[in-house]
């Protein structure tokens, strides 16, 4: 992905790991670790503001599942004055963020000038809207392609570990930074429904109409900040391929 954006436009990519806070076997233990990792990206933030003489509004923050809290902690830290421009969540991770109340624990609108979520799995990551710019490709749960969770036998528990995407755990998962990537190559993954609840999708969603035309709600990924067509922030639906090239539009 790093490589993608240096295709695209000109721009200085910085990549944090915090493998060793994440990598661990207590999943709980990793999550709160987004908090300290998030501070200390905030700290190389506001490095570069302070050294290199740029501007919050220029800064962009993009994280995969606990990655994306990682962001969203890091833009809380962020002095009143410098706040981000903008955080792309990757599916941020649900297990302990989706059941709080309190949506400050992790990613939420606070964050940023702009927030925008890609959701692609019910179990690893969250459903729940946590952005300005709540994207639900198939609904946000099962990506085409990916087997589900009543799918799974014997030989894909087998090949887990090994170099089948559709078979791998977290398939569904992984396709926020495809889909991602994807995205960043070329403008292409157009939402033209709006929805009003992320439990049913597509059955909550209508389509984004001006004038009485259809239209775009709002572009995935990449372009999610070129603005929203005859759209507004929300939730927004889209369908998209089992196969690269993912994108339909």
């Amino acid at each position: 992905m790093k490589n993608d954006f240096l295709n695209r436009e000109d721009v200085n990519a910085v990549i944090v790991d915090w493998g060793g806070g994440a990598q661990i076997i207590n999943y709980n233990q990793a999550a709160m670790n987004t908090r300290t990792a998030g501070a200390m990206t905030a700290l190389v933030y506001q490095n570069l503001l302070r050294v290199a003489g740029s501007a919050a509004t220029r800064m962009w923050c993009v994280g995969h599942s606990l990655g994306s809290h990682v962001c969203g902690h890091t833009g809380m830290k962020m002095p009143n004055n410098q706040k981000l421009g903008r955080i792309t969540g990757l599916d941020p991770a649900g297990p302990t963020f989706e059941g709080s109340a309190d949506k400050t624990i992790g990613l939420n609108p606070s964050c940023a000038n702009l927030v925008d979520v890609l959701h692609t799995a019910f179990d690893l990551g969250t459903t729940r809207d946590i952005g300005h710019l709540d994207f639900y490709p198939s609904g946000g749960r099962n990506q085409p392609g990916c087997f589900m969770a009543n799918q799974f036998t014997d030989e894909t528990f087998e090949n887990w570990d090994k170099d089948i995407p559709e078979q791998q755990n977290g398939c569904d998962h992984s396709r926020a930074y495809q889909f991602m990537s994807e995205s960043i190559q070329r403008d292409c993954y157009a939402a033209r429904q709006r929805c009003t609840n992320y439990n049913l999708m597509p059955a909550s969603c209508s389509a984004c109409t001006a004038a009485g035309t259809g239209c775009v709600c709002g572009f995935m990924g990449y372009a999610a900040d070129l603005g929203m067509g005859c759209g507004a922030p929300g939730m927004m639906y889209l369908t998209v391929n089992a196969n690269v090239p993912y994108c339909q539009n």
